[in-house]
């Protein structure tokens, strides 16, 4: 994170805090203000929407009273750059991520131990974020109108086919000079969107007079 982007956070927290940065409180109107400011979602500065506790907000207000404006704004961890998580199961979190980047922490730390490729708490979400974070695949793709929607999502290939057919508006010209309807009918996986099997059939002769 460079010093723009911490800057950038600093300006929210403050926003954050509203009127508590120059109001003489006391305890239980600091809380109230608090819990209130943590019921409202905030536009962070890479553009998501999310919520703070209230917790949090107090905490940052004692910080900006006792150290100023420099209070609000992150440091680097001190293991920046290091990681905890083993690296076989790292690749295999950053492979399912980026084959699915609208998998969550918490799914992708489901599907780690489901496989018995991690332990029940081997994981925590933190460091899995931090994982996905350094390799510039933390966050999940903005939705709108050209986004890929998916209804039915299944995490393994053959869980679930669905057949279906196409039905082209025209006739086509079949050997002999005929005119037939043909249907496509295919079939998809639903997990790799791979088409095992699609055919075609004709329907009955129909001569062009």
């Amino acid at each position: 994170m460079n010093e723009n982007e911490k800057h950038n956070i600093a300006l929210l927290r403050v926003a954050i805090l509203g009127e508590l940065v120059g109001a003489n409180l006391e305890h239980g109107d600091l809380r109230e203000r608090c819990i209130e400011a943590a019921r409202k979602r905030w536009i962070w500065p890479d553009g998501t929407p999310d919520t703070v506790a209230a917790r949090t907000i107090e905490n940052w207000y004692y910080a900006y009273k006792k150290r100023g404006f420099a209070a609000l704004m992150p440091h680097d961890r001190s293991d920046l750059g290091k990681s905890d998580i083993r690296p076989e199961l790292a690749d295999l979190l950053i492979r399912a991520k980026r084959e699915r980047p609208r998998r969550s922490l918490r799914r992708l730390i489901k599907m780690m131990v489901r496989a018995k490729l991690a332990a029940p708490n081997e994981l925590s979400k933190s460091a899995v974020h931090r994982l996905l974070e350094r390799h510039d695949i933390s966050g999940r793709p903005k939705r709108g109108p050209s986004a890929e929607r998916r209804a039915f999502l299944y995490e393994d290939a053959g869980e679930l086919l669905i057949g279906d057919a196409l039905h082209p508006r025209r006739q086509v010209i079949v050997p002999g000079g005929g005119l037939r309807k043909v249907y496509m009918l295919s079939q998809i996986d639903c997990a790799t969107r791979y088409v095992p099997e699609s055919v075609t059939s004709r329907t009955v002769y129909v001569n062009k007079s």
